[in-house]
């Protein structure tokens, strides 16, 4: 009998080196872990590829057209004759495209994730109603909207990396979700050896510098905590006008240093005492987890139901900015605490590594691509 043909894959996703994006992050920790003979996966890239990913044979790349052209190539990616489609996104109409191709592909499955959630102020309406707590989208405008919405229709199955979004997913698009966690590398996110010495406390944030991410709380943090350093990690259009206010009003506590790389950035975290999250709207930041991994406690809202975090076990889950503030600041007075926080962190976070979660998401896509996706 002939050798069973292998099913072809497309990720329209980007596995560049130098390409920190947190889902095209996932997507080179999943592609460069994945070795199922029945799998093959095809990738896309527009500078040097991930060494990790290229070391997998069972991964193809395609190279994106330079400039602007770009987009056009990933929409002709999209286009290829394939079994499946995991983790649509990468261009901004690909609802048209995935639409097109289940014109041409009929029997092409498309495989979504859901890692946050997005909409306007009528969308967190009804989620809020549905889980009895208030509910924060990424706010986005109906046009947007709408576009994210035929994605995920369009989609035969979508894996939601929390327990909460599965719930919302469900509301919005019916029942065709399973659950899977994100992982992260314990080989860069690790606790440090030795306990901190910091003369002054290390307070640190990570993410980009946009309006919905509330790095201005952060600042008022610093200018409420003189005695302690202050730092955020990460781009953004907000970052030159965040350094010269903090300038301006006399906080000399606080920088922004701009995007580290992993190791870079799993150094900085060993390297301090505790890590927030001022956002009230996120999916499930991985860089808490990430946080928490290098054994800080972590503060975080609540509103998305982040798994990362156990209130008062590894941290702290608040529900408004006083509440935030409050447990910011008995965090600082206490290092037994911090530490007790930090270490159970680490140990929580052990179960998360990509070692352990990629195997999952390997059987599961096998599952599902190979049963026709329900």
């Amino acid at each position: 009998m002939p050798a069973k043909l292998a099913a072809r894959i497309l990720v329209p996703r980007f596995l560049d080196a130098a390409n920190f994006n947190p889902q095209n992050l996932n997507a080179k920790a999943l592609l460069s872990r994945f070795k199922d003979p029945n799998l093959s996966w095809n990738g896309t890239h527009c500078g040097p590829p991930a060494p990790e990913v290229i070391d997998n044979a069972r991964v193809i790349l395609t190279r994106l057209w330079p400039g602007h052209c770009w987009r056009l190539r990933m929409m002709l990616f999209y286009l290829q004759p394939a079994d499946a489609i995991f983790y649509p996104g990468g261009v901004p109409d690909a609802h048209r495209v995935l639409r097109l191709g289940k014109w041409i592909y009929p029997r092409r499955r498309v495989i979504a994730t859901l890692e946050g959630l997005a909409g306007t102020e009528e969308r967190e309406g009804e989620l809020a109603v549905a889980c009895g707590h208030q509910v924060l989208c990424h706010r986005i405008d109906n046009v947007l909207q709408s576009q994210v919405d035929r994605v995920f229709n369009s989609a035969h199955h979508i894996i939601a990396i929390s327990p909460f979004l599965a719930r919302m997913g469900k509301i919005l698009y019916g029942n065709k979700f399973s659950v899977l966690p994100l992982g992260i590398d314990t080989k860069i996110f690790y606790p440090p050896v030795n306990l901190s010495t910091n003369i002054r406390l290390r307070v640190v944030s990570a993410g980009a510098l946009r309006a919905h991410k509330r790095p201005t709380v952060f600042l008022n943090l610093a200018r409420s905590h003189p005695e302690v350093d202050f730092t955020w990690y990460g781009e953004g259009e907000l970052r030159s006008q965040l350094t010269a206010l903090a300038k301006a009003q006399g906080i000399g506590n606080i920088t922004f240093p701009g995007q580290l790389s992993p190791v870079e950035l799993a150094e900085a975290f060993r390297r301090a005492d505790l890590f927030v999250m001022p956002s009230r709207s996120e999916g499930v930041p991985k860089v808490t987890q990430e946080a928490a991994a290098c054994g800080l406690p972590v503060v975080l809202f609540g509103f998305y139901e982040a798994p990362s975090v156990i209130d008062r076990v590894n941290g702290r889950v608040v529900w408004n900015d006083p509440e935030f503030d409050e447990a910011i600041a008995e965090l600082i007075a206490s290092h037994e605490m911090r530490h007790a926080m930090g270490e159970r962190g680490a140990q929580i976070m052990a179960d998360l590594d990509w070692d352990k979660v990629a195997p999952r998401w390997e059987r599961s896509l096998l599952d599902l691509v190979s049963s026709g996706v329900p």
